[in-house]
């Protein structure tokens, strides 16, 4: 059997198990005392999907430049769900979901208004812009009297993916680690080189360019190709797995236990850097 299409059937599998559910659960989450930060796990996993059926796709097209797009966008996700969840496993609140659809809300609609502005300086209306700019942030940005811009991205600076991850490694201890040793969070330090890689891809880079040559090679694009769409799922149902233990945690719903011991259960593909 072509290994890809195994991929496929195990993904078929966990979307067989988790369909009867599925449109129960946001309903279920917002009656937990956590309903902010559940709310934003879910939609992360929900979107984390979509970017891995994205990547499906670019295999199936023999798309690699989509295909590595993607995965960039996907490691983001990945990395800030982890993020969240961790979060939450250390403060027991709903705190960082209310930063995330408060302070993160507040700075995209903020640089929405702010490329309209920039419009309307470029075609040499400053004035326009100016009298704009005040009118529209008075109306809809009132808190950013007791809260700059600058101190608005402050508030969101821990989503950057550097300070994600680390986080995720703040108390190791490196003069102590033994080389045969497991220790959680360790392995995120590889998307740093990764994520920056990828970032080629995403930005029209010059390294984009150079590898897309290296994968005109039939076999090796099949190759890269095949490791992406090997990495979203494990990406997507690994946090699937995760979540439903947390969802657990924060109901106490017994049958988000169950789903992730289902899921556990599905054989997934090594992931190859």
């Amino acid at each position: 059997m072509d290994d890809f299409k195994k991929i496929l059937d195990s993904d078929n599998d966990v979307s067989k198990l988790l369909h009867p559910f599925f449109s129960k659960i946001p309903v279920d989450l917002e009656e937990c005392d956590y309903p902010k930060t559940a709310r934003l796990l879910f939609y992360l996993c929900k979107r984390i999907d979509f970017l891995k059926d994205g990547i499906f796709s670019a295999y199936q097209s023999n798309n690699i430049y989509s295909s590595q797009i993607l995965l960039r966008v996907i490691i983001e996700h990945f990395l800030t769900t982890m993020y969240v969840q961790q979060r939450w496993e250390e403060d027991k609140n709903d705190q960082i979901g209310e930063e995330y659809y408060t302070y993160r809300t507040r700075e995209e609609e903020i640089e929405y208004w702010e490329a309209n502005f920039k419009i309307a300086r470029f075609a040499k209306l400053d004035d326009l812009a100016e009298t704009g700019k005040k009118l529209i942030y008075e109306k809809r940005f009132p808190y950013l009297k007791e809260m700059s811009r600058t101190k608005l991205k402050q508030r969101n600076w821990h989503f950057k993916v550097s300070e994600m991850i680390k986080y995720f490694i703040k108390d190791i201890d490196f003069s102590t680690i033994d080389k045969d040793e497991e220790i959680p969070g360790l392995d995120n330090l590889q998307y740093i080189r990764r994520f920056s890689q990828l970032g080629s891809y995403l930005h029209a880079g010059p390294l984009a360019e150079e590898l897309t040559i290296i994968y005109e090679d039939d076999s090796k694009r099949h190759d890269k190709l095949y490791n992406s769409a090997s990495s979203a799922f494990i990406m997507a149902t690994s946090l699937k797995d995760l979540m439903f233990i947390v969802f657990w945690k924060m109901t106490g719903n017994q049958s988000y236990f169950d789903l992730s011991e289902l899921i556990h259960s599905i054989d997934l593909p090594k992931d190859e850097q």
